[in-house]
């Protein structure tokens, strides 16, 4: 069976919940307004729920509740012919959150944007032993890992429909 996908952008609000202050870590490293990706998934039956990677690791939450979940703003991507075999996005539920992904992030954008140096994401020694969220939707939409993603990028994929933005 398969599911249509969309991007999802997002920005959590500062507050005194510690999350929300490693968002802002991520929003002031990358330069961007977006912290975050999900994936939302709406399946040939209907059924909508979203994708994506926590702490926890690769998880699938049903839409109503995952809007009450919690205060943030979330820009919608349409991406064209973005279907995708259910089997598929079911085989990344429960993969582990990449933590390493994250010193790793933070050192190349150090070594790349703000020293100038010229490196790539990926050494030939790493293997993903996780996934951030940029990199869920990176595997599902096919796009190359070799490149770093940050949850602002993916506004710039060619003929993206850009949603109207909402907050939950």
């Amino acid at each position: 069976m398969k599911a249509r996908i969309r991007v999802l952008q997002i920005f959590n609000p500062l507050s005194i919940k510690p999350l929300t202050w490693f968002s802002l870590i991520i929003r002031i490293v990358t330069s961007s307004k977006w912290n975050h990706n999900a994936i939302e998934v709406t399946t040939e039956t209907g059924e909508k729920f979203i994708l994506e990677s926590i702490g926890k690791g690769v998880i699938y939450t049903p839409y109503a509740k995952w809007l009450k979940k919690g205060s943030r703003t979330v820009l919608p991507l349409y991406v064209p012919n973005s279907q995708i075999e259910l089997s598929v996005i079911e085989s990344m539920t429960g993969k582990p959150y990449g933590f390493w992904d994250i010193a790793r992030i933070a050192k190349y954008i150090i070594q790349t944007r703000w020293l100038g140096h010229t490196k790539s994401w990926h050494s030939k020694a790493y293997q993903n032993k996780g996934y951030i969220c940029s990199e869920v939707v990176c595997e599902l939409l096919g796009l190359n890992t070799k490149k770093l993603w940050l949850p602002g990028d993916f506004v710039y994929l060619p003929n993206v429909v850009i949603g109207q933005e909402f907050s939950t």
